[in-house]
């Protein structure tokens, strides 16, 4: 009898196991569906927003790269652009308002002057071709989600803004 016991425990324990994770599958593919993402102009790479924090002013936003073929070669998103170049291509908008990339104090952009993704020859093993950060003038703290404007992307809407103290 103890045995019985034992089986109709162990039983019951994998079929709440089982019910758990069939409803918190659903809610996983949601947070990771929820990034915004957008094709590099090869498209054979995504960009995907990994985070877009606003604190003192400024809304910082990382984004990833990762190949969607099989080997990539690399590619080149922007190169060598002037600050007038930067100031012009990148920046974010929210309610018809575009809010700026940012300068540090000597006058360098906030942001990398090139973006060149790696090669990767498998993307099972190596996905992550790159990462780029920007930093921008944030908007009024009642605005929850921009739109990103980075040279050589198509414009990267609905990044929910977290912000910090």
């Amino acid at each position: 009898m103890n045995y019985l016991n034992r089986f109709t425990s162990c039983f019951s324990r994998l079929r709440t196991l089982a019910l758990c994770g069939a409803l918190l599958l659903p809610a996983l593919e949601l947070q990771a569906a929820a990034r915004p993402t957008v094709a590099t102009a090869s498209g054979n790479a995504e960009a995907q927003v990994m985070k877009a924090v606003r604190k003192g002013g400024e809304l910082q936003i990382d984004l990833r790269f990762e190949t969607t073929a099989d080997t990539f070669g690399g590619e080149i998103i922007y190169s060598h652009m002037t600050p007038a170049e930067q100031q012009a291509q990148f920046y974010v908008e929210a309610g018809g308002q575009r809010y700026p990339l940012l300068a540090d104090a000597a006058g360098k952009m906030r942001t990398p002057e090139e973006l060149r993704l790696n090669f990767s020859y498998d993307r099972k093993k190596n996905p992550r071709v790159g990462t780029w950060q920007g930093t921008f003038a944030a908007p009024p703290a009642g605005v929850n989600s921009v739109a990103l404007k980075v040279a050589g992307l198509p414009a990267i809407p609905a990044i929910a803004i977290v912000d910090r103290q």
